[in-house]
This record gives structure tokens, sequence and C-alpha cells, in this order.
């Protein structure tokens, strides 16, 4: 009789256990509703989109993303990675160029190198985010471009800085790349100058 009765306290702590191991927690937007990762059917009708209709789509779920940044102190700069951080920094300086400003943010020991656009290079913003993958497009094109027009939302989202930001704090959002323990890339998402 103990043997069955272990054998059922066996088999119900099995049943609990495979019933929490297949749920899934998912982020919570600004406004606290789940984030749903894309389904089979969305990312076919992604497929068949121009990448600036894309982004504009999927910015709310790029805004919900960035705003769960950690502070740049936090970071692993041991793993070559894309994400977004929080920092509190002051600007060092401003480039200012016909193909893409840039902008140095210094916080603590951290040189953020910011580029202001209108040129973005690289894919920093999308690489940086947990819910796109190169399966859910058509081909290589159509997913670079979609880093162009990430760039281009983002940047039409924040006041276009210029040399008076010189020496002045900042609160910055951005998506960064790291590589050999260096930002390589940076773009910001979210700027305000105190």
């Amino acid at each position: 009789m103990l043997t069955l009765t272990k054998a059922l306290k066996f088999t119900m702590l099995c049943a609990m256990v495979i019933g929490v191991s297949a749920c899934k927690v998912v982020k919570l937007d600004e406004n606290n509703k789940p984030i749903i990762p894309m389904s089979a059917a969305e990312a076919s009708k992604i497929k068949n989109m121009e990448p600036d209709v894309i982004a504009q789509k999927l910015w709310p779920q790029v805004t919900a993303q960035y705003q769960d940044a950690e502070s740049i102190d936090r970071l692993d700069f041991s793993v070559d990675t894309s994400t977004f951080v929080k920092v509190d920094g002051t600007v060092t300086d401003f480039q200012p160029s016909a193909l893409g400003n840039k902008m140095t943010v210094s916080s603590g020991d951290y040189v953020i190198p910011l580029q202001l656009g209108p040129v973005v290079r690289g894919n920093t913003i999308r690489d940086a985010l947990d819910f796109i993958s190169f399966d859910q497009f058509k081909n290589q094109v159509q997913y670079a471009r979609l880093s162009k027009e990430l760039s281009k939302q983002a940047l039409s989202h924040i006041d276009a800085p210029d040399e008076s930001w010189v020496s002045s704090k900042i609160d910055l959002i951005a998506a960064i790349t790291l590589k050999n323990g260096q930002i390589v890339s940076a773009v910001p998402l979210k700027m305000a100058r105190r």
C-alpha cells in the first residue's frame, strides 16, 4: 500500500511539473498588455510587406522591449551582443556630417558613440530585438532593409541634437552592439536633455 501511495504522489508531482513547464512567460508592454510573439501566419504576412511598413507595424513592440533596458553598468562587456541600455551621461562630442551626425556620450568609464543619421550603419536595433528572426522574412535584402527602416523610425522619435548639446547631461535609452569588449554601434531610441 505504501508503494502505491508513493507511486501516486510521484505521478501527481510529474503531472504538475509537466503542466508548469508548458507555461511560457511573456513580456508586457507599457500598458501591461502581453507582447505575444508572432505566429506563423503573421510572419507570412511580413514576407509580403515592404520594410518601412514592417517597421511601423512592429514599432510598438520595439518600444515595449526597450523600456526594459538595463543600466549600461550592468552589462557584460565580455559577450558580443546587441542589446538595449539605459545611460545617464554627458555629451562630450558632436560631429555634424551630411551623411550621418555623430554624438559621443560618456557615462563613468563608458563611451557611447551614437549614430544620429540620416545614414545609420549596421543592424543594431534589429539585432537587439528578441522577436525578429531572419526566418520571418522573404530574403536577405528585405531583412537588411528592415534594419534601415527601424533606425529611421527610432530617429524620427527623438529631438535632433546639435553642437549646443555638448557638455549637457542627458538620459538615454539606446540600442548598442558590443564586439570585443567595445561599443561598436549605438542608435538612440529615447533621449532627454537635462
